[in-house]
């Protein structure tokens, strides 16, 4: 173990301090989610880390001031407050999740040895929902040395800037959950980049910048000027189809239902009569887009006799769909259609072609198309009126357009023409119930990658929206959700792999059963019995072939 003399003038305070230590400490911010209503925590570490570590090292730092900057480029300053572990800020509601946090801090000179030099520390984080909004916050003019993260696809590429302008040769040093406390060290291109792949969890990154430049401070004088910048990382890997590291081994539970042929998620499916449908999906590797890991099957199982699964004809293999009964027919609704092939570029373009299946006649009939193509969306019957909520338009390539319109369709008439309607939100990956009259849309994501547990209401009757209990549960229980009214009750399965039920007298939800498997971007529909089923969807172990019996109190 090495010691070290450390000379630093603190709040004009010049203190000696000798500090044994084994390895070096840095500042960190790491924003947490806290309750239902997901009010913000940032927190201060001081440590190699963004973790708690000596909570005596904070006691000399309560004086910096941490800064929350929109993408708007609005800057609001915070003082910090002292906690058990961390030094800590409470920033307002509604930068929550838009926003990046920072700090500039000049710690003071230090010894080592026969050199002096002056140690500045910058810090960055982003919210643990705001991954999307990466590249959109530029913090130059605050932290000269700054680490800027982008992220594309499942590929996260980190820019070193000095001064705004790209650092070749900068030393990066990387602790993530596969990294555990060991550290990883990288160094960025000519370009100042590096790139590299990252699963779930929080990263700790920082880098070095020593600028050969004499000075003093503080009565101190130094010979160099040594630049740490720190940036704190919360990463879920968010896909058309699910964030997990997916496979087709993830166990089933017990259950008198089949497994589904293939472990897939984000597919369409309904019930009618006494057959439950499943559309296509997404199956294979996590965030691997290609032809080839689109499920090639359409089938049916028979609820009252569940033996075995029926092959149906498949029109066009698509994942990101919706399917909803009416009648005897099955409608299908968009969908993400995916014609690379296996390691190419990816080719994403949302589908706007609706079709009716009839069991009868075996064979899919054209309906109205939409206006516009839509995926990662949701669609409902209430009556003859065929609601589609929420989704986006991608376009090979180019930007999504996020949808602010419900479409509603009349399934009664000869030549139904779509209506659109507005909504207050934009979101995808939601779920969407007709309930009591009503239409629910319930959680997903937004365009600044915010994950809502918010709950819309629509009243056809007043033409308004209101809102409703917002959904409980983790930050991520909000992503990819379903929901389905039965029996006079509403219910909704989330990620935590609670189903929640809608307790409208108290404006609230209540807990009403488990699922033996966690699951998200499955689907939540009827047994054929009065009961419920959880269906498929994708675990933080993979995609799922299973069909689990909701166990409700």
């Amino acid at each position: 173990m090495k010691t070290f003399q450390w000379t630093a003038a603190i709040t004009c305070l010049l203190a000696v301090i000798i500090i044994n230590q084994t390895y070096a400490h840095f500042l960190w911010l790491l924003p947490q989610a806290e309750g239902q209503n997901n009010a913000a925590k940032v927190q201060l570490y001081f440590g190699e880390a963004a973790e708690p570590d000596d909570p005596d090292l904070l006691k000399k730092l309560t004086s910096i001031k941490v800064w929350e900057m929109n993408q708007a480029g609005k800057l609001q300053s915070y003082d910090l407050t002292e906690g058990d572990e961390s030094l800590f800020i409470t920033p307002e509601p509604k930068g929550a999740g838009r926003a990046a946090y920072g700090l500039d801090h000049t710690y003071g000179v230090i010894t080592r040895g026969e050199s002096q030099f002056l140690l500045k520390y910058y810090a960055k984080a982003f919210p643990q929902k705001s991954q999307r909004v990466w590249d959109k916050i530029s913090c130059s003019e605050q932290l000269p040395l700054e680490i800027v993260p982008v992220l594309k696809g499942e590929e996260v590429t980190l820019q070193v800037n000095w001064n705004g302008k790209p650092l070749a040769d900068a030393e990066l040093k990387l602790i993530g959950p596969e990294t555990s406390s060991k550290t990883v060290t990288a160094t960025t291109n000519a370009k100042g980049q590096f790139q590299t792949k990252f699963t779930d969890g929080v990263y700790s990154i920082r880098t070095k910048y020593t600028e050969e430049k004499k000075g003093e401070h503080n009565g101190d004088k130094y010979d160099s000027i040594r630049h740490y910048s720190t940036l704190t990382l919360p990463f879920v890997a968010l896909s058309e189809s699910n964030e997990t590291t997916a496979t087709d081994t993830a166990p089933a539970a017990d259950s008198k239902f089949p497994q589904l042929p293939d472990a897939i998620s984000s597919f369409g499916a309904a019930v009618s009569g006494d057959y439950l449908y499943v559309y296509s999906g997404h199956i294979g590797r996590a965030h691997a887009h290609s032809a080839e890991n689109l499920s090639q099957k359409f089938q049916r199982l028979n609820l009252k006799q569940p033996k075995e699964w029926e092959a149906l004809p498949l029109k066009t293999p698509l994942q990101g769909l919706a399917m909803a009964p009416h009648g005897d027919s099955v409608y299908r609704v968009g969908g993400l259609s995916v014609t690379n092939k296996d390691k190419e570029d990816a080719l994403l373009e949302s589908i706007s072609t609706v079709e009716r299946y009839s069991p009868e006649k075996k064979t899919w009939e054209a309906v109205e198309s939409m206006p516009a193509g839509r995926s990662s969306h949701d669609s409902v019957f209430l009556g003859d009126q065929l609601y589609v909520v929420g989704g986006w338009t991608m376009q090979k390539g180019d930007e999504s357009i996020w949808r602010d319109e419900m479409l509603v369709l009349d399934a009664s008439q000869e030549k139904p023409k779509w209506k659109s309607i507005k909504q207050p939100f934009q979101r995808r990956a939601l779920s969407a119930a007709a309930h009591q009259g009503q239409i629910y849309a319930m959680g997903g994501i937004d365009e600044g990658g915010d994950i809502s547990h918010e709950v819309d209401i629509y009243s056809p009757e007043t033409d308004k929206w209101t809102k409703g209990p917002e959904l409980p549960g983790s930050t991520m229980n909000g992503f990819g959700t379903t929901a389905w009214s039965i029996g006079g009750n509403l219910y909704v399965s989330g990620m935590d792999g609670d189903v929640f039920q809608l307790d409208k007298e108290n404006n609230s939800w209540k807990k009403s059963g488990t699922l033996s498997t966690p699951r998200f971007f499955h689907r939540l529909l009827p047994d054929g019995n009065g009961g419920l089923l959880a269906i498929g969807g994708a675990s933080r172990k993979g995609h799922l072939k299973s069909i689990e019996q909701v166990k409700l109190n």
